[in-house]
């Protein structure tokens, strides 16, 4: 799905605003102010969410965020990733890597300076990458010292592989979409092994993830 047909809602002012224009929407529906504007978004897929955050907000602290809005499964390890330099959840020195590894405790606007994104991952096995940006470092920020949500994705429509109803359900190890209709017509012909909820989440169906979306 490209960029243009993807859209999310301003939760300042409740518009739902294309994904190409909604940076620049949120500048003004925001205002100036001391505060940064975070962009996460999934390379590969059509979710994404802005935050407004603290200019002395953590890496540490971004991604419990993220893990709660749309990751965490089962405690997996994670990383920044910015340059040569990587900051990890849970950092351990390896003498046989070249690669340097940090701590979280950084602060995330040392890190991703305006205009330049870092990456990412959470779990090491079954991957989930994401790109983080500040695009804007002054603006009104909606919450005193803390990170919050200001726009989100809307849920990404996903057609029943059957039918042409909306889809619910992502089933298979394949994750085909269906709508529950479908779903329960096919657990009569051949018992289904695994189903996820389709929700909104760069994460759907992997490694079990299920939710729920916790926002800041």
């Amino acid at each position: 799905m490209s960029s243009s047909h993807v859209s999310g809602t301003c939760r300042q002012c409740q518009k739902v605003i294309a994904k190409s224009q909604i940076t620049r929407h949120l500048k003004a529906c925001l205002g100036p102010g001391g505060d940064l504007l975070v962009k996460v978004e999934s390379p590969h897929t059509s979710y994404f969410a802005f935050f407004t955050a603290p200019r002395s907000i953590t890496l540490a602290k971004m991604d419990d965020v993220l893990r709660g809005l749309w990751l965490e499964c089962c405690g997996h390890l994670s990383a920044f990733v910015a340059g040569g330099t990587i900051y990890e959840s849970n950092p351990e020195p390896d003498p046989w890597l070249s690669r340097r590894s940090r701590s979280m405790n950084k602060g995330l606007a040392s890190v991703a300076v305006p205009g330049a994104a870092i990456r990412y991952d959470y779990d090491f096995g079954s991957t989930t990458e994401l790109s983080v940006a500040v695009v804007d470092d002054a603006v009104r920020g909606v919450a005193l010292k803390q990170l919050a949500v200001v726009a989100r994705n809307e849920l990404p429509t996903l057609m029943c592989a059957q039918c042409a109803q909306p889809a619910s359900l992502l089933v298979g190890w394949e994750r085909e979409p269906y709508c529950q209709t479908c779903a329960a017509a096919l657990d009569e012909e051949q018992e289904i092994e695994v189903s996820w909820p389709y929700i909104n989440s760069p994460r759907v169906g992997v490694c079990g993830y299920t939710g729920p979306s916790i926002e800041p």
